[in-house]
């Protein structure tokens, strides 16, 4: 559906109402209980981003460089907003405030609670214009649909919630991929400059997300070549110098808000360079899965049955040649699907590293695929039954079965695993799992222990996402330092430990073989995190400790 055709006031009505309620629905969704969980690399960015604000300060802008991501944006929300607040509240000066979160490994709650509500109003902002887009791509319903599902996505809403690079660069993505095929159909140039901004963003926050382009310049290939007859052509000779000011808009970008680009690109991109080799290799703690199923593995496990079922009838359709010839937006699902499909090949052979979160790019893709292939069973259901309320009938059933997955696993949203395949408690023997999740609640039950403010607790691994909710002091255990742990008089083992081993299985085993937990958490059917008693003996009054319990 083109803009032409959106005319009527009533439809224009109903767009505002869809932009709104997607800004609402996934404000609300990421501010409630934003404290809560934490993840375990949420830690890094925040001190990333007092690095990147104090290099700022003291005028070292090579500094502005510390990982391949390269998490420019990220590092940007998080320092000025952690570092702006510490400021504010008068804990010291600028530079004071971005030294001190730069040398932290175990910020504190607060340095967590307020990125993540600025990155919440705007990444529902991102959403919220992501569904203007999609109502102009592929018309009302299945872009409502398709943004109803998305937003209330368990895995899609878990990562959106965390202060990492992923939540920024798949919004960005997403609205930039949309820009450009609203301009690849209707020819205006302003779509294209706002969709390299869009895309430089992208790519300055999570350098995979330059994968978006090969799709996109394979669409431009498609409709130049008669692939898409609704489509203007516009010859090889003018697309390409459009796309050569979509990229240079990008690469414009990039250099604008990337310091170090300013004062050494070249010794820049040679660091890049050498960083991305073991960036790109499979790594214990994480339990990368090498396979060339893995994508599809975490396809199947990690949205719901709706998601699926939505993505395959869109699938069907352009499959199925009686199915293909009748669909009205062939064209437009045909873009979306490249964008599925292209980039998810293209992670698999870039290098060894698997990981589930490395296709949330390509999730609002999914998701708006799936909202079309629900319009088309709308638009059955109302063919054959005429009356008003039956077309609204597989929409509502759409929106609150997603619902219906997602109120159990708030807030976490990555507990989430298919029910069709055995949930949570099955999804163990094909996924690694935990990213911190669960360990508030270990903290809470050590902070109600008698003396909790004098007690030692080491969390191997997992100290940036259990320190910041105990009120005692967290040690670090890592596979340099592991004798550290024989100073903690608790110990807490997460369900990701039981799988890898990590950081070293002999302990993980004798941790685990030799005593009763005191207290297990459980969510789910599954052990997320288990306390132990540590090898300091604890004063008498401490040793009758409950008994056992879990918390569901």
């Amino acid at each position: 559906m083109t803009s032409s055709t959106t005319a009527d006031p009533h439809e224009h009505s109903a767009r505002r109402a869809l932009v709104a309620s997607v800004f609402l629905v996934s404000a609300v969704l990421r501010l409630a209980a934003v404290d809560r969980p934490l993840n375990i690399d949420e830690a890094l960015w925040i001190r990333r981003g007092g690095a990147f604000v104090a290099a700022l300060a003291r005028g070292d802008l090579f500094a502005t460089y510390t990982r391949p991501h390269p998490g420019v944006t990220t590092m940007w929300l998080v320092g000025l907003s952690d570092v702006g607040a510490c400021a504010v509240v008068g804990h010291g000066s600028w530079e004071s405030c971005a030294q001190r979160l730069a040398a932290d490994p175990l910020p504190p709650l607060a340095a967590y609670v307020v990125p993540r509500c600025v990155q919440a109003v705007f990444t529902a902002a991102l959403l919220a214009l992501m569904a203007l887009l999609s109502v102009e791509w592929l018309g009302l319903w299945p872009a409502a649909l398709g943004c109803g599902l998305l937003a209330l996505e368990p895995f899609f809403l878990g990562y959106q919630r965390f202060i990492t690079t992923d939540a920024l660069a798949t919004d960005l993505g997403a609205v930039a991929a949309l820009w450009f095929l609203l301009y690849l159909r209707e020819g205006n140039r302003r779509r294209l400059a706002l969709s390299g901004l869009a895309f430089g963003l992208a790519v300055a926050t999570k350098l995979p997300a330059v994968l978006l382009a090969v799709p996109l310049l394979i669409s431009v290939v498609v409709m130049e070549s008669g692939g898409w007859p609704r489509f203007p052509a516009r010859g090889f000779r003018r697309r390409a110098l459009e796309l050569t000011v979509w990229a240079a808009v990008g690469m414009a970008v990039v250099v604008a808000i990337w310091p170090v680009l300013w004062v050494r690109p070249i010794g820049m991109l040679r660091q890049l360079q050498a960083d991305l080799g073991s960036e790109t290799q499979a790594n214990a703690f994480r339990s990368d899965d090498t396979g060339c199923a893995f994508y599809v593995r975490a396809l199947a496990w990690r949205f719901t049955p709706l998601m699926q079922a939505g993505a395959l009838i869109s699938a069907a359709a352009l499959l199925w040649p009686a199915w293909r010839r009748r669909s009205p937006r062939r064209a437009e699902l045909e873009g979306l699907a490249g964008l599925v499909l292209v980039p998810l090949v293209l992670l698999r052979l870039a290098g060894e590293a698997g990981v589930d979160r490395y296709l949330l790019p390509v999730v609002p893709f999914l998701a708006l695929l799936a909202g079309a292939g629900w319009d088309q069973v709308r638009d059955r259901v109302a063919s054959r039954w005429p009356r008003p309320p039956a077309a609204i009938l597989v929409p509502a059933a759409v929106v609150v079965g997603q619902l219906a997955m997602l109120l159990p696993h708030l807030p976490e949203g990555i507990t989430f695993y298919n029910p069709l395949l055995g949930g949570p408690a099955a999804a163990g023997h094909a996924l690694a799992m935990g990213q911190g999740e669960g360990l508030e609640r270990a903290a809470w039950y050590l902070n109600a222990e008698p003396g909790a403010a004098s007690r030692v607790a080491a969390v191997p691994g997992f100290e940036s996402a259990f320190a910041p909710y105990f009120r005692g002091r967290t040690i670090e255990v890592s596979p340099a330092s592991l004798d550290a742990w024989v100073a903690a008089d608790r110990v807490v083992l997460y369900i990701r430990q039981m799988q890898t081993g990590w950081p070293d299985a002999t302990l993980v085993a004798y941790v685990a073989s030799q005593q009763r937990p005191l207290y297990t958490v459980r969510r789910h059917g599954l052990d997320y995190a288990r306390v132990f008693a540590g090898p300091i003996v604890v004063p008498a009054e401490l040793r009758e400790a409950a008994p056992p319990r879990a918390v569901p």
